[in-house]
């Protein structure tokens, strides 16, 4: 099936990742518990058909083995349109496994709403990880540079914990799920790095203007500017243009 977005509206990526989140979820159903109202959320749990189902699931996926993300879904630079193939029943299978996982270790009861932020997280997390991707090949046709898979997959990976997981950011609002979730994605993103070195923004900066500028990386770092802010920028801008890349779940 391949999803397009229709034009270079901001919220096209976002209709796509919603797209994705309503499959996934509709791997199990939802009920109403404890005399909540149907409006709020807080009081739908996932019932227990669906809770059986997923714990007796003999699927062994876990959302930051090493090398998920790539599992997830694979970029494919195209001559003329690049493309995106994300694998949903892989990404389905991780997301809920962790979820088990989750439910085991934390002894507790999920609501629709925490299920349903903690997906919409995970789907970004994977999405900017491509989007990465696409950005680097397009910046590949203005250099010298070569692409390498081992660090190019290391790159994507933090910058996607940078867009979506950094433990900087505020966590006071996020769901019990979120905050696992971000705790997976930093300590994925140190056994990969093996140093925290990539869980500063200046220092990823710093190594992807390496990989992608070539012969002017010199002069990039030595200029005082911020980098980080220049290629977020960059990224940000790849995105809002994102009819460029085809969207393909498979």
């Amino acid at each position: 099936m391949s999803i397009r977005p229709k034009n270079c509206d901001p919220t096209s990526r976002q209709e796509i990742e919603r797209d994705i989140c309503r499959r996934i979820l509709a791997h199990v159903e939802f009920e109403e518990r404890s005399g909540a109202a149907l409006q709020s959320q807080q009081g739908i749990w996932i019932n227990e058909v669906s809770y059986q189902k997923l714990i007796d699931s003999p699927v062994d996926y876990q959302v930051d083995r090493d090398g998920a993300e790539e599992r997830f879904g694979v970029y494919r630079p195209i001559s003329g349109r690049p493309r995106v193939e994300i694998v949903i029943d892989t990404l389905a299978d991780a997301f809920w496994s962790f979820i088990v996982e989750v439910i085991y270790r934390r002894r507790v009861q999920l609501t629709r709403s925490s299920v349903e932020q903690s997906l919409s997280l995970l789907v970004s997390r994977v999405m900017s990880h491509f989007y990465f991707h696409h950005l680097c090949d397009f910046m590949r046709h203005f250099g010298t540079s070569q692409y390498n898979r081992e660090r190019e997959e290391l790159l994507a990976t933090g910058w996607s914990y940078h867009m979506h997981f950094d433990r900087g950011q505020e966590e006071d609002g996020r769901s019990l799920l979120e905050r696992e979730l971000t705790r997976l994605s930093y300590l994925k993103l140190l056994e990969k790095s093996q140093s925290c070195s990539f869980l500063i923004e200046s220092v990823l900066a710093n190594e992807i203007a390496e990989y992608l500028g070539g012969p002017v990386h010199g002069f990039l770092t030595r200029s005082n500017i911020d980098l980080y802010r220049i290629i977020r920028s960059l990224y940000q801008e790849m995105v809002r243009q994102s009819e460029s890349i085809e969207i393909v779940v498979i």
